[in-house]
């Protein structure tokens, strides 16, 4: 076996091999084997007599994460919960680590083995999360209803669910749970920016606008965001608002095909004439 994992190899392996500088070194002991590695190609700051320090190698582990090396990330965790397999919160934070290193089987694993240590709602909520990425549907539900059954105001859970039964064509459902988000949350800006496009396709564009510009006001510098803002102040009849927001567009890209062609015809266009209407050019 190949692998950069530690938890892999502590799983099938008890010796090991490290290829360094051309040439192969043997080690009968596999924990020998991941140090060499580990002082080799990460320059691992845990000595050898230190290593056994869980809390040494989990801040590690965590030093790691936050500087986007996910792989040394997972392999110092591995070890430091060698060393204390009881704690949920390391477990779970695996679980992060590995779903960044876009290894879903293992981040469930983490997160299963984190529930079965701590029932916690944000585990489930993880946890669906990664089961909506691997189409696993009814898992997925499953898990989302767990999380808000142990807490019924987790608007970490109400978000998630909300833009999951959204993608499902629920959006009756969906409209639901966000709406109890951004009263909870106001500055949610990814719940704000689904219910804007709930009510731009239900034709409430007024609504729609209160949602965008919320959006627009957390993001201002989301151009994808922005013009769906200004589409929907053009349904709403607003043309110097929409003017203003496809401005604004084009002062962050200058190159944007719409925002180009929406103030071309905004330039050419009778004053009182609203833009949106014109035909071809048609507001979704």
């Amino acid at each position: 076996m190949v692998s950069h994992s530690t938890t892999t190899l502590r799983e099938y392996c008890s010796s090991g091999i490290v290829l360094e500088a051309g040439r192969a070194v043997y080690y009968s002991d596999l924990e020998e084997a991941i140090h060499q590695h580990e002082q080799s190609i990460y320059n691992a700051f845990v000595p050898r007599e230190s290593e056994q320090d869980a809390e040494a190698l989990y801040r590690e582990s965590k030093r790691r994460r936050q500087n986007g090396d996910y792989l040394s990330a997972e392999e110092f965790l591995s070890r430091a919960l060698a060393e204390r397999p009881e704690n949920a919160h390391w477990h779970a934070l695996l679980g992060e680590i590995n779903r960044r290193l876009g290894n879903n089987t293992a981040a469930l694993d983490s997160y299963q083995r984190a529930l079965t240590l701590s029932n916690e709602a944000r585990f489930h909520v993880a946890r669906a999360k990664i089961l909506v990425a691997e189409d696993l549907s009814t898992e997925a539900e499953e898990a989302f209803a767990t999380a808000l059954a142990l807490e019924p105001e987790n608007v970490a859970a109400s978000y998630a669910l909300g833009r999951y039964l959204y993608r499902r064509g629920d959006v009756a459902g969906s409209e639901h749970l966000l709406l109890r988000v951004v009263a909870a949350d106001p500055d949610n800006a990814g719940a704000h920016r689904v219910l804007a496009q709930i009510n731009d396709a239900a034709g409430n564009h007024g609504s729609a606008v209160f949602h965008h510009a919320h959006v627009a006001r957390f993001m201002p510098r989301n151009t994808a965001f922005l013009l769906g803002y200004a589409r929907s102040r053009e349904c709403c009849g607003d043309r110097s608002g929409a003017r203003e927001t496809y401005a604004e567009v084009l002062l962050l890209d200058r190159t944007n095909a719409q925002a180009r062609k929406a103030m071309d015809i905004y330039e050419t266009a009778p004053a009182t004439e609203n833009p949106a209407a014109r035909k071809g050019n048609t507001v979704d």
